[in-house]
């Protein structure tokens, strides 16, 4: 990757012309990248949309981080930002770094749309997905493996990172002295000394952040995941055996069948049920084994508020190729190495701890839904 030194100024910062950063997606993660590359001199461009573009463009980043000194006020700034709306108002260089900072699930539409973005390199007319890596700063381990249908150079990431975003146009970085940690690697697999993804670390290095370049970034990624299944149910139940159950099921799972399980805290903040946790336990495992085993791809798992009532919902999502649940005691659908007692158990729990059970499939996918 070429390099171009020279120092210029804009909007009041220094910047030191180099590698340029398409941060797409200006969410907490993104937008933290974006403005603490912007601050160390890096040129960026962020992309983003919605009110967030909106308030991008009229007044910059509200960027909000800890006091410089203990007992004293948070030091608040509104960063200025390149900011555009889409690749179409972007045109590509030859040292530009594709950043992709959004939730899994608009994945593969922004990589096809980035992929056959023409590139200047040298005078010589290529694409995207040929000539600049794309760097995942994402959770979920499916990114990688989407990116690399489409681009030849990707460097996956592990994120850590405690910032938030919930208004348009701001962001609190409450990491202190450094605002964020990754860990750098080239997809699937490769060397620690990957030139392009040690290039990308020093850049994050000068900008505030804490990086290692790693061999084994997808292993290292599937272990946070698992972290992920267990601490994320912080954000529904207080400390208590309850919690710990759902947690050790959920990473048991995961760990034994080697699948993919998403876990989705449904932004609640808190919540707490009044059931056995043995019973709990039991409930999701079944739950779990019946998506794994007759399921085709990732399980997704979801616990949220279920309305004015006070309960909440789990639901467990999966695709599969069944066109109806198998619910009869001791039947067996196609390759089931269980006893057939799965979803019966499931029932029975459900209605000692007064919980419905809703189960349907339709266009491929496999839902259970239970409400306490």
């Amino acid at each position: 990757m070429s390099r171009r030194y020279a120092r210029t100024v804009s909007r009041g910062y220094a910047r030191t012309v180099s590698r340029r950063y398409i941060v797409i997606g200006a969410g907490a993660v993104g937008a933290t990248v974006a403005v603490e590359l912007r601050l160390a001199g890096i040129d960026v461009v962020v992309v983003a949309r919605g009110a967030n573009l909106a308030a991008l463009r009229a007044g910059g980043l509200r960027y909000i981080r800890p006091p410089a000194t203990p007992g004293g006020e948070p030091d608040e700034r509104r960063i200025p930002l390149d900011v555009v709306g889409g690749p179409d108002e972007v045109d590509l260089r030859g040292d530009d770094v594709l950043v992709l900072a959004t939730k899994s699930q608009d994945s593969e539409a922004l990589l096809a749309q980035w992929a056959w973005r023409p590139v200047d390199v040298d005078g010589t007319r290529r694409t995207a997905a040929e000539a600049l890596p794309v760097v995942l700063l994402q959770n979920g381990i499916e990114n990688a493996r989407t990116a690399l249908r489409r681009f030849a150079t990707v460097i996956d990431a592990v994120v850590l990172s405690p910032s938030s975003h919930v208004r348009p146009g701001e962001v609190v970085s409450p990491a202190a002295p450094l605002a964020a940690a990754f860990y750098l690697g080239r997809a699937p697999r490769g060397a620690v000394d990957d030139p392009t993804a040690e290039a990308v670390a020093a850049d994050l290095r000068r900008a505030s952040f804490a990086v290692a370049v790693v061999a084994d970034i997808d292993r290292r990624k599937a272990g946070k995941l698992l972290g992920n299944l267990a601490y994320n149910l912080d954000a529904i139940y207080a400390p208590s055996e309850l919690r710990d159950a759902a947690a050790a099921v959920l990473v048991e799972e995961a760990r034994r069948q080697g699948a993919e399980v998403r876990f989705d805290d449904g932004d609640v903040e808190s919540l707490s049920l009044p059931v056995d946790a043995d019973a709990l336990a039991i409930l999701i495992r079944n739950l779990l084994e019946n998506a794994l085993e007759h399921g085709t791809g990732p399980v997704r798992v979801v616990i949220s508020l279920a309305g004015d009532g006070g309960g909440a919902a789990l639901m467990i999502e999966n695709p599969t190729a069944q066109t109806a649940f198998v619910e009869a005691p001791f039947a067996k659908g196609p390759g089931s190495r269980g006893l057939g007692l799965g979803l019966s158990i499931v029932a029975a729990l459900a209605a000692a701890m007064g919980a419905s059970v809703d189960k349907t499939i339709r266009a491929g996918r496999a839902r259970v839904v239970v409400r306490f």
